[in-house]
C-alpha cells in the first residue's frame, strides 16, 4: 500500500457563512456562521440535538452544507 500523503497546511481561516444542514428526521443547523483562522482551536458543548456533531460533519467534508457556504481559504468544503 502506498503511504498516505501528510495532511496540508491549511490556506486561511475555516469559515462557515450563513450555512445550513437539516436532517430528514429534524435538528441540525441553520444558518451557523463562524470563523476560525489557523492556529486557533475550537471548543464545541451544548445540550444533546444541539448540532455539534452536524458542525463537524460539516465541517469535515462528511455533510455537505444545504445551504450558505463552507470554505477553507478560498476553497469550498
Amino acid at each position: 500500500a502506498a503511504p498516505s500523503e501528510p495532511p496540508r497546511p491549511l490556506d486561511g481561516p475555516i469559515v462557515l457563512d450563513r450555512v445550513t444542514y437539516l436532517h430528514p428526521g429534524g435538528g441540525g443547523l441553520r444558518e451557523a456562521s463562524l470563523t476560525i483562522r489557523p492556529g486557533e482551536f475550537l471548543g464545541v458543548t451544548g445540550p444533546s440535538g444541539a448540532g455539534k456533531t452536524t458542525l463537524i460533519d460539516v465541517l469535515a467534508g462528511i455533510a455537505v452544507p444545504q445551504g450558505g457556504e463552507a470554505r477553507v481559504g478560498d476553497a469550498r468544503l
